[in-house]
């Protein structure tokens, strides 16, 4: 059994947490990938939000989206 957890906290100067989260368990494979070993992936990912959410909103929407 494995377990997972992910804090972010706000701080004191701020009124509101604009970090993003993105947790994948089980990434899939790129369907263009011609060999047939896809080793159980995992992404995580914490997105930074300072000075608003756009960029973090960005890459947590995009990033585990992108196959190497």
């Amino acid at each position: 059994m494995q377990s997972f957890a992910v804090n972010s906290i706000q701080g004191t100067s701020r009124t509101n947490n604009d970090d993003r989260i993105s947790v994948v368990l089980n990434m899939s494979k790129d369907p263009s990938r011609v060999y047939d070993y896809w080793p159980h992936c995992f992404f995580f990912g914490i997105f930074d939000g300072h000075n608003g959410t756009g960029c973090a909103n960005f890459l947590k929407g995009q990033l585990a989206q992108i196959h190497y």
